[in-house]
């Protein structure tokens, strides 16, 4: 699972920024930095906030880093 893939493929998906991911899920864009630059492995928390703000099940936020 690469949650790097995962982050940008939710962002295209909902057609949104980087910042904008990080509000949508409620954590800091410096946070979402450090994780999409592999400096930082996420709780299951935060991953759970990440795909309800790209509106999707864990499972399926999951998969698109699989790919």
């Amino acid at each position: 699972m690469d949650l790097r893939k995962s982050i940008r493929h939710a962002m295209a998906s909902i057609d949104c920024s980087q910042g904008e991911f990080a509000d949508r899920s409620k954590i800091t864009r410096p946070y979402l930095s450090s994780i999409m630059n592999g400096h930082t492995k996420p709780g299951i928390i935060i991953v759970e906030r990440m795909a309800e703000a790209a509106g999707m099940p864990v499972s399926r936020f999951i998969e698109l880093g699989e790919g």
